[in-house]
């Protein structure tokens, strides 16, 4: 509790309304906006249960359309708050009832009460802590929210009934008692009096702050934020890359108010600039702009809870501007801007800017108040924007057309909303996000905002309706120009796909909406079925460049486009991850067409010797150090892999242009195409002629990760074994079935010392893998690298843009390394392995329509599911039923780390949407 106690004015209750103090005078704790009350009914909202609640209906309905959020607690049932209160509101804040001594929970809405939960038994506490849980899901904090009661001090020898509500969950909030502290109140408690009144006040009060345009308060929460002070220099590209704000659709880069200084600042996603090899993301106008706004010192604040960035400037005279930026999660392509402070640091006379792109034309008219930008590049993209000035405040709302609704229309509906709606229906939209997507590292403050930060970095990545471009760098910067690599499908797709399913349906609909040209690319190679482009953008042809430039300055050709061909097996990976997760039988035919398609491309493109062995010849594997090369370990792997995923598709489900006679072929060229396996050794290899390569060490040459052309010579390189990625090691992570048993530990002992992790993609895979084999301390070390990737500038080239994959590689070494967790049909294995400085793992999924939960500690895994789901524990195969109240897995081998043979048992747990008691949530 924040504050500490204040004893009340006796004679406070007795005074005329008139003489009683203004709120300011009364808490200086209270001067200041806040997001949501949670308050007491009888003696703090209304005197009594006959009491006239006439006014207090419409404030509360005033509050709720200003996107405040309420939730009130008592003894009564439903039916005697709602006939006295009678609100049917229109939002977007809501209200919430916890009555009947905390065994029901309703929420006030146009048509009625609708009921949320019900316990067979619970009290004033339970409830409560329902109420922050709901308030965290609609973006929420603590912080936020002021907590109301007329009864937290003692009552005789008795304590008082709202003394129930001072839980350690509620840490931050603020406390205040408006009732007849006769004993005073416990300490953090602000003992006001002043009754009813006083509370109708106080919430006035917040409605007044909403009416007056103040900005949402800003709460420190160094879990959540990444605070950058300064601006300028060398680093200020990387500052701007680290703050972008993105909703799927449009990205911006958290440029300072007055300016960029790399390129475009204003991304479209799925839309280019220019033609083949040259095209890049279009640049769209720029909304983020205030020119005057320069400052001596700048703080800039990036949210991840809320998605919001805010800026803090302190010009050389000491005038402070701030400011509130924000791309709508939840109306994609709307961006908001709301800033206070002197009228000479707010003054823009555009409030749309051209962008810098080479060849982008941007056209500016002006209808009405609204300001339309246009910007051609090949594609277009379109603006419209509304400027709201009064003294010492400024107010943006722009929207980019060409999606799913034009500009002025959205920019209209998005204006008659207004921006306290905008922001909540945002706030909300992330908190909704957030409670299928959150990660909780117990006892690592550090990895825990590295993790939190990758997380926020992959649902700014996608949209959930249409498709999903997701370029190497999303829609954070130029990385590869915004062009799709595999890296999608592989890296970032299976996050969604247990998070958020809709973002990865989108993300396969990029790929089905251009199955035609992989058609003709298959054709004109003279090959059958599908063959998905290396690199693409709008038109799924292969828009790989020719050639590059070493650091050394000599040009290489660039021959992945040719040869790099597992990107078609990626592909019906990623449908097959999907399936797996969403268990979508609307999609199994589309996802059927995919699998055979690359099928059908890889059963014409694996040549037989004359012994009787496939082999597919040059190629490029994932180690792009070594090219080209014959009998790629994975390229061959991950084809026979899809070769039988395809059989078994259609043998489950059968459709007539596929005969029994190339089911057979699938299957007969999945037996005998080569792997490389060596039963001796137990190692894969990596490809034909490997082990005969010059056995340098890449961990010898220097601190990994490293480009292996920056020590050794191009031509030395390649015929080395020095490795730029995860290869045949990834395979144990993405075909598991496909592997020889027990080959994980072989390969990556002997492969991990030759990688260099030229790739950002590579340190996630280890990690995970270690994780898998309880080797801890090197997934520990491998998961640092991976989630601090950007936040460290890894490799230098953040200013470019996000590694969003690696972002995606952060989630799955957490997920199915250190939790353990994988779909095995219609069950979802759980086999943690905790790091012995984490007290904890907490995270959350949807498998087959089911918010899952899981919490591993050292000695014991809970999971919660609010459906019924199987679960299958560590190695055990014996699947057992999770539900809202839980099960409890015990590891029995004793070590604390595995559970390899766990047992299990029934216990008493929260339900599924409320968090158990622990550190995370009581600091």
């Amino acid at each position: 509790m924040k504050a500490a106690a204040r004893k009340r004015d006796p004679g406070a209750l007795d005074r005329p309304r008139s003489e009683q103090a203004h709120v300011g005078e009364l808490a200086a704790e209270l001067d200041r906006r806040f997001e949501a009350a949670a308050f007491d009914w009888d003696g703090t909202a209304v005197a009594d249960r006959a009491a006239d609640a006439s006014a207090l209906r419409e404030l509360f309905a005033a509050l709720l359309e200003a996107g405040f959020d309420l939730a009130l607690i008592t003894g009564t049932d439903i039916a005697n708050v709602d006939s006295q209160l009678g609100l049917r509101p229109r939002g977007p804040g809501r209200i919430i009832v916890a009555c009947n001594s905390g065994s029901d929970v309703f929420e006030l809405t146009p048509v009625g009460p609708v009921a949320l939960e019900h316990r067979s038994a619970g009290n004033k506490t339970d409830s409560f802590r329902y109420l922050l849980a709901w308030f965290a899901r609609r973006g929420v904090r603590p912080q936020q929210t002021l907590i109301a009661g007329s009864e937290f001090g003692p009552i005789g020898d008795n304590p008082g009934s709202d003394s129930l509500l001072l839980v350690p969950e509620a840490a931050g909030a603020v406390f205040f008692s408006v009732g007849r502290e006769s004993e005073g109140t416990p300490g953090g408690v602000l003992d006001l009096g002043g009754g009813p009144e006083l509370f109708h006040e106080i919430l006035s009060d917040q409605l007044r702050r909403r009416a007056e345009g103040e900005l949402p308060e800003h709460v420190s929460e160094k879990d959540w934020q990444i605070v950058v002070d300064g601006h300028g220099g060398e680093e200020e590209s990387v500052r701007e890359t680290l703050l972008t704000l993105s909703d799927g659709r449009i990205g911006t880069r958290g440029t300072l108010l007055t300016g960029t200084t790399n390129g475009p600042s204003v991304l479209a996603g799925g839309r280019y600039a220019g033609r083949g090899s040259e095209e890049e993301l279009l640049a769209a106008p720029i909304w983020n702009r205030v020119e005057a706004a320069e400052a001596e010192h700048v703080r800039r604040v990036l949210d991840l809870r809320t998605g919001t960035l805010r800026h803090e400037l302190v010009s050389e005279d000491g005038s402070k501007l701030e400011a509130l930026l924000f791309q709508s999660l939840a109306r994609p392509g709307t961006a908001c801007l709301r800033a206070s402070g002197p009228d000479e640091m707010l003054d823009s006379p555009s409030v749309l800017v051209a962008p810098d792109q080479v060849g982008t034309e941007t056209r500016f008219h002006q209808l009405g108040d609204v300001t339309i930008g246009e910007s051609v590049n090949v594609e277009r993209v379109v603006a419209a924007a509304n400027e709201t000035r009064e003294e010492r405040s400024l107010e943006r709302i722009v929207s980019y057309g060409g999606y799913e609704l034009e500009p002025m229309a959205a920019l209209h509906s998005a204006r008659e909303a207004g921006f306290e709606r905008l922001y909540t229906e945002h706030r909300v939209r992330w908190g909704e996000r957030w409670l299928d997507s959150d990660v909780v590292i117990e006892g690592d403050p550090g990895l825990q905002l590295a993790v939190r930060y990758s997380l926020f970095g992959l649902i700014s990545a996608a949209p959930d309706v249409g498709e999903a471009a997701i370029g190497a760098g999303a829609l954070s910067g130029p990385r590869y120009r915004g062009h799709i690599f595999w890296d999608t499908d592989v890296f970032s797709l299976p996050f969604f796909a247990a998070t958020h399913p809709a973002s990865a349906r989108a993300i396969l609909r990029y790929r089905l909406n251009r199955l035609e040209p992989a058609r003709a690319a298959a054709h004109a190679s003279g090959r059958r079925g599908a063959r998905f482009p290396w690199e693409s953008t709008r038109s799924g042809l292969d828009v790989t460049p020719q050639s590059g430039r070493l650091p050394s300055g000599e040009i290489m050709a660039i021959r992945t486009g040719r040869l790099e061909e597992h990107i078609t097996s990626d592909v019906a990976w990623a449908a097959d991850c999907y399936l797996a997760w969403s268990g979508d039988e609307s999609f199994a035919g589309e996802a059927q067409t995919i699998f055979v398609e690359a099928a059908r491309y890889w059963a014409s493109r694996i040549r037989f010797d004359s012994g009787g062995a496939g082999h597919i010849y040059t190629v490029i594997g994932p180690d792009e150090y070594h090219e080209p090369v014959d009998d790629s370990c994975f390229t061959n792997i991950m084809a026979r892999w899809t070769l039988r995923r395809a059989a078994r598709s259609v043998q489950d489900r059968p459709r007539a242009d596929v005969e029994d006679g190339e089911i057979a072929r699938w299957l007969e060229l999945a037996e005998h195409l080569v792997d490389g396996f060596d039963p001796e050794t137990g190692l894969y290899e990596e490809f034909a002629g490997f082990n005969k390569l010059e056995p340098i060490i890449a961990a010898q040459l220097g601190e990994r990760p490293f480009a292996g052309e920056s020590f050794l010579p191009i031509t030395r390189l390649r015929n080395s074994q020095v490795v730029k990625q995860a290869d045949v090691v990834l395979l144990h992570h993405l075909v598991p079935d496909e592997m020889v048993e027990h080959s994980l530990e072989p390969n990556l002992d002997f492969y991990e010392p030759r990688t260099s992790h030229g790739s950002s993609l590579s340190p996630a895979v280890h990690a995970l893998l270690f994780a898998r084999t309880g080797e801890l301390e090197q997934a520990e070390r491998y998961l640092r690298m991976a989630a601090g990737f950007d936040l460290e500038n890894r490799n230098q080239t953040s200013n470019c843009g996000l590694h969003t994959a690696t972002m995606g590689g952060a989630w799955q070494a957490l997920v199915y390394g250190f939790a353990g967790v994988r779909p095995r049909g219609d069950a979802l294995t759980v086999d943690p392995h905790i790091p012995v400085r984490w007290r904890a793992l907490e995270l959350t999924v949807r498998f087959r329509g089911a918010r899952v939960r899981i919490r591993a500690e050292h000695e014991r895994t809970m999971i919660w599911s609010d459906l019924p789901t199987l679960i299958i524990a560590g190695t055990s195969g014996t699947p057992v039923e999770a539900g809202p109240a839980g099960i409890e897995l015990r590891a029995s081998s004793g070590n604390g780390s595995r559970l390899s043979t766990p047992t299990w048992s029934p216990v008493s747990v929260p339900g599924a949407d409320e968090r158990p008691p622990s550190d995370e949530a009581t600091h």
